[in-house]
């Protein structure tokens, strides 16, 4: 069973979110080698703490915290953005509630990432070792939404495939992926798939149905474990990789199999998915990563997930999918 993490874990990670990052807004424009102009000396030399920088040849922007000293977070999300045909920088504090009212302020937390998909901002902020969000801003920066969650590819379109955050110290880590719409802001969740299941996962579930058998309800109330086959400790493994041209994707899964007698053993299992923007249900196909089937020609996506100990279910609800049930390959 994947173990979390403890309490000093926890806490040495508070202590490296808010100081990994850290120096003067002229220290950190010098060394990347970015003009000043527009920005006072007070402004320069303002400490900031949590922050990254995204930059290309239209704009650089600059995501994270005025350090008030403190040594925790501020409860403001600054951004500078700087123009490139303007030559000029911006300050702009970001407001953590959408056009429709949504308070988002859950989501403040440790800038880990700021990247760039079509004419939209991503914003990554840490909350735990198990949970981020991806704040969604628009070409003017203010905000649009977020994901609990990490994006770990997307669409030219600008459709993102996200992995959800996770409950921390919940008793199991299951993985749960969904594809974000931006343009309708809907969610579409791919993974887990729904029964029924195909070869491998169902020899999983069996497996794991016998072994709570065996162990008895005394076992699952001293472990605190649900024993639900259904919720089992799995993690994503490497990257997600998608298809433009065939509307698909694929990643591998690791089942955890240390429940079934075998201590730190992962069987891996590829999924396949095609028609992920079409249907609400997508067509999908379970194999051997060793024996894959044939896939499209795929592109590697520039955004990757963090490095997080475990992968976990969501911990918000999402919108729910059809009761249609998916259909299997082969």
């Amino acid at each position: 069973m994947l173990r979390p993490l403890p309490l000093l874990t926890l806490l040495l990670f508070a202590l490296l979110s808010w100081s990994s990052a850290q120096g003067t807004l002229r220290e950190v424009l010098s060394s990347h080698q970015l003009e000043i102009a527009g920005l006072s000396n007070a402004d320069l030399e303002q400490p900031l703490t949590s922050y990254d920088l995204y930059q290309d040849k239209e704009r650089a922007l600059l995501a994270g915290y005025r350090d008030d000293g403190s040594g925790g977070l501020p409860e403001r999300l600054s951004l500078w953005s700087l123009e490139r045909d303007e030559s000029r920088w911006r300050l702009h504090d970001l407001e953590l509630v959408t056009a429709d009212g949504r308070d988002l302020s859950i989501c403040l937390g440790s800038v880990v990432k700021v990247d760039r998909i079509g004419e939209r901002y991503l914003v990554r902020t840490q909350l735990t070792p198990s949970a981020t969000c991806e704040l969604i801003l628009g070409s003017d920066l203010e905000l649009r939404d977020a994901l609990f969650g990490w994006v770990v590819a997307h669409f030219p379109d600008g459709t993102l495939v996200y992995h959800h955050s996770q409950i921390h110290f919940a008793p199991v880590h299951s993985v749960a992926i969904s594809l974000y719409d931006p343009e309708r802001s809907s969610h579409t969740q791919i993974y887990p798939p729904l029964p029924p299941f195909q070869e491998l996962r169902q020899a999983h579930l069996e497996a794991l149905t016998a072994a709570f058998a065996e162990r008895g309800l005394g076992w699952c109330n001293a472990n605190n474990h649900p024993c639900d086959p259904s919720r089992f400790d799995e993690r994503l493994v490497g990257r997600v990789v998608v298809s433009d041209s065939e509307d698909a994707l694929a990643f591998v899964i690791a089942f955890d199999r240390s429940l079934l007698a075998e201590e730190g053993v992962f069987q891996e299992v590829a999924y396949v998915y095609r028609e992920v923007r079409e249907r609400t249900v997508p067509e999908y196909r379970e194999t051997n990563p060793t024996h894959p089937p044939t896939t499209p020609s795929i592109a590697q996506p520039r955004s990757q997930s963090p490095t997080l100990p475990s992968s976990s279910p969501p911990q918000l609800s999402r919108t729910p999918l059809s009761s249609k049930k998916p259909t299997q390959w082969g």
